[in-house]
């Protein structure tokens, strides 16, 4: 089941507020990848309780677009911090530190979850700002726990980002 997700980090705590879109539709997570174009024409997004924004659904999408640098055969993973003017800041995808080949270890899920770099940890490392209160948005998933407190630790304010059943 998916439905859009804003995470608000607030100290240690990260507070969730939810909403399920247009009366019980549900996309699967592949059609919503193919296209969110479909997903804005289809469903009101809702963010806060309120009706998702243009720039928030624009930077969503550019996070989906992300995810497919990504040269991970299963799992494609993007993000993009953005300042409070709507100025991207950094963006980053899943995959293996700087200078190591992109070989059939991708092929190896142990070896390879050993490895890889998350697209929150890359965005937030190759930024050539402070991120201090800036929101990312992460495709297609939300942020693992251990991405979550690094986000928190840099003083990231927001999260938004899709809510899957994996």
């Amino acid at each position: 089941m998916i439905a859009f997700l804003i995470n608000i980090t607030l100290g240690m705590k990260i507070m969730r507020n939810v909403k399920w879109l247009n009366g019980g539709t549900v996309l699967n997570a592949e059609k919503l990848q193919t296209s969110l174009k479909v997903v804005k024409q289809r469903y009101v997004l809702v963010v806060e309780n309120k009706k998702m924004n243009k720039w928030d659904f624009n930077f969503l999408s550019l996070a989906a677009t992300v995810s497919n640098y990504s040269k991970d055969p299963s799992t494609k993973v993007g993000a993009v911090i953005v300042d409070d003017n709507n100025r991207i800041v950094s963006m980053g995808y899943n995959g293996f530190p700087k200078g190591i080949k992109d070989n059939e270890r991708l092929n190896d899920r142990i070896l390879k979850y050993q490895m890889v770099i998350h697209a929150e940890i890359n965005a937030i490392l190759f930024a050539d700002r402070p991120v201090e209160n800036c929101t990312i948005y992460t495709f297609p998933f939300m942020p693992r726990s251990n991405c979550s407190s690094v986000i928190n630790q840099y003083g990231i304010k927001r999260v938004v980002s899709v809510l899957s059943n994996k």
